[in-house]
Parts: C-alpha cells; sequence; structure tokens
C-alpha cells in the first residue's frame, strides 16, 4: 500500500484505484472448540461467537463448507473476536472464531483446542470473495455515476 501511496503523490491527477487490502493471517486466527467437539461437523446445532461480515466469519464459512455446513448450521453469536476469545474461554461458547493470544491461552488452560485456522484456509477463496465484491461495487459506481452524482448533490447541497 505504501509503495501505490508513493506512486500516486507523483502525478498531479488521481490515478490509483485501490481495490482491496489483503493481509495473510498464516495461522493466527482459528477456531476453537470445547475439547468434547472433534471434527468441524461436530459443529452442527453449536453455539459460535464470530464478528459476522469480517474476516472471522468468511473464515467460518470455509470451515464449515469443508463439512458440508453453512452458518446455518449453527447458532450464530455476533461479537468482536476479542469478546469471542474471552467468551470461549469463559466457558459461555461451544465454539469461537477468534484470534491470539486468545488461541493459545484457551488451548494452554485446557479449555478448548483449535480445530481450523487461517493456515487451513485457502487464501485464494478470501480474496476472490473480496474482490468479487469489491469489483461489483466499482462497476455499479461506472455505470451509475451520474445518478450517483446527482444524488449525492442533492444530499450535500
Amino acid at each position: 500500500m505504501d509503495a501505490a501511496i508513493i506512486a500516486e503523490s507523483q502525478y498531479d491527477e488521481d490515478m490509483l484505484d485501490v481495490t482491496a487490502i489483503v493481509d495473510e493471517s498464516a495461522g493466527a486466527d482459528g477456531i476453537l472448540v470445547k475439547n468434547d467437539i472433534n471434527s468441524i461437523a461436530d459443529l452442527k446445532g453449536k453455539t459460535v461467537g464470530v464478528s459476522i461480515n469480517q474476516t472471522s466469519h468468511y473464515l467460518l464459512m470455509q470451515a464449515l463448507e469443508t463439512a458440508g455446513l453453512t452458518d446455518a448450521d449453527v447458532d450464530l453469536v455476533n461479537m468482536t473476536s476479542s469478546d469471542a476469545g474471552v467468551s470461549f474461554i469463559s466457558g459461555d461458547l461451544d465454539a469461537a472464531v477468534t484470534w491470539e493470544p486468545y488461541l493459545s491461552n484457551a488451548v494452554e488452560q485446557g479449555v478448548g483446542k483449535l480445530i481450523f485456522s487461517s493456515k487451513d484456509a485457502p487464501v485464494s477463496i478470501l480474496i476472490k470473495e473480496l474482490l468479487r465484491s469489491q469489483w461489483n461495487r466499482h462497476n455499479y459506481w461506472q455505470k451509475n455515476n451520474s445518478r450517483i452524482r446527482l444524488l449525492l448533490t442533492d444530499i450535500v447541497v
């Protein structure tokens, strides 16, 4: 991103259109489960703390897909990734999609285990979904530019 901003600063007009900023987690995000849950399929009907419509939700959807499940097959509790980690360690959830240090803390305390992590997730799927979303928004803007500008002018003026 820094290189793109520096390159953009060399020109008088806006030439840069950032489509997506992608960060590869490489295992720092994951799904914690109670010790009696042995597979992703065992999550069916369980309560899962997750930040809905965020990367942790996408990670959960990827994991569920490997077992032929969707997020409709689990009871989602919308919360931040940090709150999910704390709630899981406190025993309030069957599973949580969270990050470090909650992943390591839960395992070290013996309250759960890591069943799926961002190391297991094919990054290309997540990137593809993010880029598709950005592309659709960009295309909508391009096709409806004059209408959007008119609407914004009416709102601002």
